[in-house]
């Protein structure tokens, strides 16, 4: 009978690969958060990052423990920057006070910065009425090294002041034209 490793194999453990069998551990999910908004929102942002949607598509989780990490998805359905050819930049910020005082970029944006602010992701530029909005996908792990409740909330902004976010639909904006849903998801990680 050939061995693999050393110690007891179950369905508890798994082989490293120092070929010995350990418990598994870290990983697992504790806990999630889920949220949607199938809000139209069309609005000039300008320059400075903004609550575009305000806090309709808010994630807020509370760690069980300060080692936990936080898996952060955010799913545009439709999102585009329209408007004297300004392109558009978004960042997800966090706050453990509910956006009152407190609020930080829970990951580092791009190296160089957009109107003195640094972007977690750009937007698609509408040149055409008629052309179809894209989705966007932004994702990523924080370890806020606390148990305070932290609040998740995307920010939007152009290159100049007469750039619009549209969020959910399309800036034409047609009787005909199509209509889409945020989903967000934030999902506690034992650490």
């Amino acid at each position: 009978t050939a061995r693999l490793g050393s110690g007891t194999a179950s369905s508890s453990t798994f082989l490293r690969g120092d070929g010995t069998f350990a418990a598994a551990g870290g990983g697992k999910v504790l806990q999630y958060v889920f949220n949607h908004d199938a809000t139209e929102v069309s609005t000039n942002v300008g320059t400075t990052p903004n609550f575009a949607m305000s806090n309709r598509i808010d994630l807020a989780i509370t760690p069980s423990a300060t080692s936990s990490k936080i898996l952060v998805m955010y799913n545009f359905g439709s999102i585009t920057s329209y408007e004297g050819s300004c392109l558009g930049y978004g960042r997800i910020s966090v706050s453990n006070d509910g956006f009152s005082s407190n609020e930080t970029i829970p990951v580092s944006g791009g190296a160089n910065q957009v109107r003195s602010h640094y972007a977690q992701f750009g937007l698609n530029l509408e040149t055409a009425s008629h052309q179809t909005s894209q989705g966007l996908c932004c994702s990523f792990i924080h370890s806020p090294n606390s148990t305070s409740t932290q609040t998740y909330r995307p920010k939007f902004w152009t290159e100049g002041g007469s750039g619009y976010v549209n969020i959910n639909r399309s800036p034409r904006d047609g009787s005909d034209d199509f209509s889409s849903c945020c989903f967000a998801y934030a999902m506690e990680l034992q650490g």
